[in-house]
C-alpha cells in the first residue's frame, strides 16, 4: 500500500488534532456562545479530515476501477480452492452446486474438501455427492487441534494452484469471482 495511504506513522493527523484543541480552548476563552464553539469545531474538523476523506476515496477508486477485460482462458492462472468443513454434511450438495458454477476453466481449477477424521457424517455426505471433475475429498489427520485454519494447512500441503482461496460451505461465490481476482491479480503493479 502506498505511504499516504497509511496511518502507521499520522504525524499529519497528530498536527491537526493538536491545532484542533489549540483552536477550541481558543474559542472557550474568546467567545461565551456554545454554538460558535460548536460551529468552530465542525469548521476545524472539516478541513482537518478533508485528507483522510480523500485518501480513502481515492483508495476505493483504485480497488473498485472500472471493469477489466477479462483475460483469456489459456492466460488463467491455475488456482486452488480449499474448503475446510466440519459437521457440515448438510452442506455438501449446494457446495458442489455452487463449485460447479465457477465460470473459470476446469483443467485450471483443484478443489480440495478437508474434512477432519473424526466427522464421518461430511464424510459419508462428501462421498455421495457428486463433485466436479477438479474437486478432490482429503480427510485433514486428527492430530493436534481441529481448527479450520489447520485444516487450511492442511490443504495448502496439496494445492499447486499460482493463487488459493478458501471457501467457507456456506459460501456461494459469484461464477465471475476467479476470472475477475486473476484479471487483476495479472493487471496489478
Amino acid at each position: 500500500m502506498a505511504p499516504e495511504f497509511c496511518a502507521a506513522d499520522d504525524r499529519l493527523g497528530r498536527k491537526f488534532f493538536i491545532l484542533a484543541l489549540g483552536f477550541l480552548s481558543l474559542g472557550l476563552f474568546i467567545f461565551d456562545d456554545y454554538r460558535t464553539i460548536g460551529l468552530l469545531a465542525l469548521v476545524i474538523s472539516v478541513v482537518a479530515h478533508v485528507p483522510f476523506i480523500v485518501a480513502l476515496v481515492a483508495k476505493r477508486a483504485y480497488l473498485i476501477g472500472d471493469p477489466v477485460a477479462a483475460l483469456p482462458d489459456d492466460k488463467l492462472p491455475k488456482f486452488s480452492i480449499l474448503v475446510p468443513v466440519y459437521h457440515e454434511a448438510n452442506m455438501m450438495a449446494q457446495l458442489a452446486r455452487s463449485l460447479a458454477a465457477i465460470d473459470y476453466p476446469h483443467d485450471r481449477l483443484e478443489a480440495f474438501i478437508l474434512i477432519e477424521a473424526n466427522d464421518p457424517e461430511t464424510y459419508a455426505a462428501a462421498m455421495s455427492t457428486a463433485w466436479s471433475p477438479f474437486v478432490r475429498v482429503l480427510t485433514v489427520r486428527a492430530e493436534g487441534p481441529q481448527t479450520k485454519p489447520r485444516a487450511c494447512n492442511f490443504g495448502l500441503a496439496h494445492a499447486r494452484g499460482r493463487h488459493v482461496v478458501i471457501y467457507d460451505a456456506e459460501d456461494q461465490p459469484h461464477p465471475g469471482q476467479l476470472r475477475e481476482a486473476a484479471t487483476r491479480f495479472h493487471d496489478a503493479p
